[in-house]
């Protein structure tokens, strides 16, 4: 999910957006919980800051400092850190970058990449879905007195 080259899931909630807008942006540490990222072998998820290691983003899981030392950039795809379905994480022996290619290793390249919500495969979600995932048990709708 990308606007403007930045990905929805880190781009800053600005007050000339429109309040629809801010809204649904204000929903994102939320719905998180409910996106589950599957990588794909052509992967175009990007691999430092979409949410598909373990529900985090790697920026948020590892320093910072492991994007330079992978000689990589924010913007890269998990796809160019694969090779024949499988990971292909530069060798280092900074003790970050091991940690790294010992916990992506773990995570099994799929033949295709799918976003889900609560499992849901993308022709089962719809908006009622996702409401009532989001949505906390005291919330009334205003049309229902």
């Amino acid at each position: 999910m990308f606007i403007e080259e930045q990905s929805f899931l880190v781009l800053s909630i600005t007050l000339q957006m429109l309040l629809a807008a801010r809204k649904i942006f204000n929903c994102r540490d939320q719905a998180i919980s409910h996106i589950r990222y599957i990588i794909g072998a052509e992967s175009g998820f990007l691999f430092w800051q979409d949410p598909w290691f373990r529900g985090r983003s790697l920026t948020s899981a590892f320093h910072p400092d492991i994007i330079s030392i992978t000689e990589s950039n924010p913007m890269a795809l998990a796809r160019d850190f694969m090779s024949d379905c499988e990971w292909n994480i530069p060798h280092s022996d900074h003790v970050g970058l091991f940690d790294l290619q010992q916990q992506v290793s773990q995570i099994r390249i799929q033949r295709q990449e799918k976003i889900t919500w609560d499992d849901l495969y993308a022709n089962s979600v719809s908006r009622a879905a996702i409401y009532q995932s989001i949505r906390t048990s005291n919330q009334v709708c205003p049309w229902s007195n």
